[in-house]
């Protein structure tokens, strides 16, 4: 079996803007998931499951700061907590154009590298189909 990579799955991995969450779960045998506020199909054991990875939007949001390696934009976002990091990004970058595009794309593409990364140290074969990212 392969895990494809589609907008749907990658959804299970999006955490709320500050708080991770209970993470979805994977069946390795079935290669299906389910969410954690959703109860479990009858023939479906907990124990047979794996945890998916879950991923605070703030913390897309630090890498993505990082990645644009500019000084005076880090040193304005370092000692944030997290809400306060989170507004304050949005205070900044939510242009409705090219700076929200990019993050977009960024916040996209790191979500899909996290759970290519998940697969990859879980033994779980994956694709992205159309794949830019």
């Amino acid at each position: 079996m392969i895990l494809k990579l589609t907008p749907e799955v990658i959804s299970f991995v999006i955490g709320s803007p500050t708080e991770t969450g209970r993470p979805a779960l994977f069946n390795p045998e079935t290669y299906e998931l389910y969410r954690a506020d959703e109860p479990l199909p009858a023939a479906v054991s907990r124990e047979m499951l794996m945890a998916f990875p879950r991923i605070r939007e703030v913390d897309v949001q630090r890498a993505y700061v990082e990645s644009l390696n500019n000084r005076t934009i880090t040193n304005r976002f370092r000692h944030l907590t997290d809400e306060a990091f989170w507004h304050e990004f949005w205070n900044t970058f939510d242009d409705g154009g090219f700076q929200t595009a990019d993050y977009r794309a960024f916040e996209q593409a790191f979500y899909v590298q996290a759970v290519r990364n998940w697969c990859q140290n879980n033994g779980i074969a994956c694709y992205t189909p159309n794949s830019r990212a």
